[in-house]
């Protein structure tokens, strides 16, 4: 009985180490690249990550309201992979539009920043007797 338990859990070990051959850092079928991007309110950047395909450009762009380019990077067609931190304190409130392309696929996304004013708390007495 030890010896079957034994032989199950090796197979089934060996049947989930096989499952899965592609990674995650490969773009999705029909797609050059991937990309993500959030933003971090405590360091007040805006995080980029692109994972593409070598041979291929990819054009990453931060624009205004107006259409001004304020970011403009080009990942190289040697590179997989690229990460990039944005400063965004020193821009003013407002939407703002990140666009990523390589020229025939164009992934695009808002962001909005907003300035909250701060929120005191209400005052609290607190008396022993």
């Amino acid at each position: 009985m030890k010896k079957l338990l034994t032989f199950a859990f090796a197979l089934f070990t060996l049947t989930a180490s096989f499952a899965s051959t592609e990674t995650a850092t490969t773009p999705e079928k029909g797609f050059t690249f991937n990309s993500s991007a959030y933003t971090s309110v405590t360091t007040q950047q805006l995080h980029v990550a692109v994972e593409k395909q070598e041979g291929r450009k990819v054009q990453i762009q931060l624009l205004n309201e107006q259409g001004d380019v304020l970011v403009d990077e080009v990942v190289g067609k040697k590179k997989n992979s690229y990460r990039a931190r944005i400063e965004v304190n020193h821009l003013q409130d407002g939407t703002y539009k990140l666009l990523i392309t390589d020229g025939t696929t164009t992934q695009s996304r808002t962001i909005k920043l907003s300035t909250s004013a701060p929120v005191t708390a209400p005052a609290r007495v607190v008396s022993l007797q």
